[in-house]
């Protein structure tokens, strides 16, 4: 039985072109390129992933001027990690191009220590990420392995300002990979 969810080809001569997307269009180039071209391609994937669920999220919070929802399903979460995971990228992408060490670890307040770049905005948006989820599961999850609460206190978050310098931090670091 054919996969009705995924396939590796489709017939754009019956015009199955407008029922499949692609997942990801550094597949299609040539081996060589493919590597870098397909780390970027990711970063890029969350960044714009993390930019549309922004606008989604605020549109629903804020539907007009002076008025604030409190959903009790919020997409707050899914967008912090989102963003969050879009810097760890971006970081471990950057530590790649310029042959810095790191170890296995999805603590980017460790990451980032090791790009040595200096800018308050960029330090208190990782110190931030740092509070929110030191460990890569806690905006995954609820709990701990020891069913202990991640959050036992609210936490209000600005996000035009998460995004603007989850955005400025990704784009810095790509270029700068590109520069090398």
């Amino acid at each position: 039985m054919e996969n009705s969810f995924i396939r590796e080809q489709i017939d754009l001569q019956k015009g199955e072109g407008h029922e499949w997307d692609l997942l990801n269009a550094s597949s299609l180039y040539k081996k060589g390129l493919r590597k870098n071209n397909s780390k970027e391609e990711m970063i890029q994937s969350y960044l714009n992933a993390s930019k549309s669920m922004y606008y989604v999220f605020k549109k629903m919070n804020h539907p007009d001027p002076g008025l604030s929802v409190i959903w009790g399903n919020s997409l707050c979460i899914p967008f912090l990690f989102l963003c969050r995971h879009t810097i760890e990228l971006s970081i471990k992408y950057y530590l790649e191009k310029s042959s810095i060490s790191f170890k296995s670890t999805h603590n980017i307040k460790v990451l980032y220590k090791k790009t040595n770049i200096k800018n308050e905005d960029y330090d208190e948006l990782v110190n931030t990420f740092d509070i929110l989820d030191k460990t890569g599961t806690m905006l995954r999850y609820s709990v701990d392995n020891s069913d202990k609460e991640f959050r036992e206190k609210p936490y209000f978050i600005k996000s035009d300002r998460i995004i603007t310098y989850v955005e400025k931090l990704s784009k810095q670091l790509l270029e700068s990979c590109n520069k090398q």
